[in-house]
């Protein structure tokens, strides 16, 4: 995560200062793809130490 994203996530402390928040979701009805790879990239948010809530909705996620 250090160097995801040119580096932002790289100073945790720094980003969880800035940040107010970072909510990654899915819907449960969202192809099981889509849902693993948010899942993993809240995990990796997490281990970083960037703090993250994170919700599923049981339905699928609009975006737009």
């Amino acid at each position: 995560m250090k160097i995801a994203f040119n580096g932002v996530f790289a100073d945790a402390a720094a980003f969880n200062k800035k940040v107010k928040l970072v909510w990654p979701g899915i819907g449960t009805a969202e192809a099981q793809g889509i849902g693993a790879g948010v899942k993993s990239f809240r995990t990796a948010l997490e281990q970083a130490g960037i703090t993250t809530v994170y919700s599923e909705s049981p339905a699928r996620l609009m975006y737009g």
